[in-house]
């Protein structure tokens, strides 16, 4: 009899005991579920980093969510607003900083007012990149960097040409991004940036814009509107109102750049269209 009293006391604290542990487990789960997470505890950042703006420039995110809502609900319902970014801030709207292209302050940085989003590039989920072009052609063109998980600016790089820079893409087969350009000719062409320029550059301290690693003038299409990149090939076409669109492929060689043997007077040729 005092070895079954000992052992139902031993199970009265051990049934206790477990009851103790699934409560404490309980409220360290649900204590953790209300905390932010890293993205909320950032700190806002200031409205400029190094001249470029880094606030909304039209709407507040509650202004653009009803907007949102009231013209694309479809596309508003299918948003997920517990995963953070759900939408990114284009920086750069109301400034950005620049190199100058006309007098007086050629080739000097500067601060642009009439910046246009062209482009749209994600680096390894790591960056997404936006392009924008000047306007009124006073400024040279730029690509915006912000990081793609918290959607915080990161830099500003400076290009040296004043194209629409509206056709970018990624090749994460050898961490190059291309970016579609003209040459002297007013021929569509494209130049291409490693990753570790992107990274490395500064334009506060450099005060230049960044250096092309490759270009190659295009035989086809004669501009280009958009560019995206897929096992090994360049996907380049160009919106025409009148005769329609334009599509073209250029297959790549092993370094990821474009094959001399299918180049015709200096112009690729392309291996699909």
């Amino acid at each position: 009899m005092k070895d079954k009293k000992i052992l139902k006391r031993v199970n009265y604290w051990v049934t206790i005991g477990i009851v103790l542990i699934i409560c404490i487990g309980i409220f360290t789960w649900w204590n953790n579920s209300k905390k932010k997470t890293p993205h909320h505890k950032l700190k806002p950042q200031p409205a400029l980093i190094d001249n470029t703006s880094t606030r909304p420039a039209s709407y507040t995110t509650k202004e653009f969510k009803n907007l949102l809502s009231q013209n694309y609900p479809d596309i508003y319902k299918n948003l997920n607003f517990k995963q953070k970014p759900t939408f990114y801030v284009i920086p750069g709207l109301i400034q950005s900083a620049a190199i100058k292209y006309t007098p007086p302050g050629q080739g000097q940085p500067g601060i642009a007012y009439d910046m246009d989003p062209q482009g749209l590039a994600i680096i390894d989920h790591k960056y997404l990149i936006i392009s924008a072009y000047s306007k009124s052609k006073t400024f040279d063109s730029v690509l915006w960097v912000l990081d793609f998980k918290t959607g915080r600016f990161v830099k500003t790089i400076a290009l040296n040409n004043i194209d629409h820079v509206g056709g970018i893409t990624y090749d994460e087969d050898h961490k190059r991004l291309w970016v579609a350009t003209i040459n002297q000719e007013q021929r569509a062409q494209v130049q291409s940036v490693p990753l570790k320029e992107i990274e490395k550059y500064n334009f506060k301290k450099q005060k230049k814009p960044i250096k092309f690693e490759h270009g190659t003038n295009l035989s086809a299409p004669l501009r280009t509107s958009y560019m995206t990149y897929h096992k090994n090939k360049l996907y380049i076409g160009y919106f025409d109102k009148v005769q329609g669109g334009q599509l073209f492929a250029y297959k790549l060689n092993k370094k990821g750049l474009f094959k001399k043997d299918k180049m015709q007077d200096g112009l690729a040729l392309p291996s699909e269209n």
